[in-house]
């Protein structure tokens, strides 16, 4: 009876566990947003070793950490999104390669560089949630960003 006892706790304290781990990260997917550029007014590039490095802080509540980033060069133009969503500990700083996970169909260098952000950016599908995307021309507001 004492194991059985001990079998069925060990296994209720696991389902609970796992429970609020997949929780905690659909939690935290509900709650990803673009952040405004004006929380990103202490961000910059640098150039290192002939790739773009995006680096600064982001002003974020408590509880808020930086998860995402996006860059899109359309023509000349290179445009940069920077997401968050909720944590249990802070992390507002930035740094990140830019080249690496920048999307281009264009074979030049950017000649600009933006930070963009915007409720829009965003296309979400009603009806079809997996085929939600990011499109950078929606942008509400950009501010460009010098080497």
């Amino acid at each position: 009876m004492k194991k059985k006892k001990v079998f069925i706790v060990l296994l209720s304290s696991v389902i609970i566990l796992i429970g609020g781990y997949f929780g905690w990260k659909f939690y935290q997917n509900t709650t990803r947003t673009i952040i405004p550029v004006d929380d990103l007014d202490k961000v910059s590039i640098k150039k290192e070793n002939n790739q773009l490095i995006l680096v600064g802080k982001a002003k974020l509540d408590q509880f808020e950490r930086v998860s995402n980033y996006g860059a899109v060069q359309i023509n000349d133009t290179l445009y940069i999104y920077v997401m968050k969503t909720k944590s249990l500990i802070k992390e507002d700083g930035i740094k990140e390669n830019i080249t690496k996970i920048s999307v281009s169909d264009s074979p030049v260098s950017p000649e600009k560089i933006y930070l963009v952000s915007g409720k829009h950016i965003e296309v979400k599908e009603k009806d079809k949630p997996k085929m939600n995307y990011m499109d950078v021309t929606r942008y509400s507001k950009k501010r460009e960003l010098i080497e």
